[in-house]
């Protein structure tokens, strides 16, 4: 399962890497909601870390641009599926299964082109090309803590909503 925005919340760009960023769907990074209870820097810190370990294809403690593009390509690719379900869902009127060759023309589409570079670029603070767990955790909990105001490592609703738009991922893909 993906994590959401809200688990990983402060999804430095990782969370296109949180990757939102997810190797689910778009749908795994709503908006956090005015009622959200507040999230803490530990709980932050343990979902990238899983996030981490799911990106991590190879299990060797570092993010290749390779696993970053995998990892991004299976998210977009399950949200593309999720999303032309709901299209045939909705195209289906007599719900027989069936989509008349009119309608199934409606479906088609190109899948986006993935661009990881930027995403690299902001994680990769030693420039080697890989995105250590260090590396990773360190650009996260930046953001947590940019986005922690008052500093008592709990990031309110009200903190949360204020740094919403600086806390969104990145897009990869166009």
């Amino acid at each position: 399962m993906a994590p959401t925005f809200r688990a990983i919340r402060i999804g430095a760009a990782a969370g296109a890497l949180m990757l939102a960023t997810a190797a689910t769907a778009q749908a795994a990074n709503p908006a956090p909601s005015a009622s959200s209870a507040p999230l803490t820097r530990v709980a932050v810190l343990g979902n990238a870390d899983g996030q981490f370990q799911q990106i991590d294809a190879n299990h060797d403690g570092v993010l290749t641009k390779t696993e970053i593009e995998t990892f991004e390509r299976a998210r977009i690719l399950a949200a593309a599926v999720a999303r032309n379900k709901a299209i045939f869902d909705q195209l289906d009127q007599n719900h027989d299964g069936v989509l008349s060759r009119e309608e199934f023309g409606h479906l088609v589409g190109n899948a986006p082109q993935i661009n990881v570079d930027s995403l690299v670029g902001q994680l990769d603070s030693n420039h080697d090309g890989k995105i250590s767990r260090e590396e990773y955790r360190a650009a996260i909990l930046g953001k947590f803590d940019r986005a922690d105001t008052n500093h008592d490592g709990v990031l309110s609703p009200a903190e949360e909503r204020a740094a919403a738009p600086a806390l969104a991922p990145a897009p990869t893909h166009r």
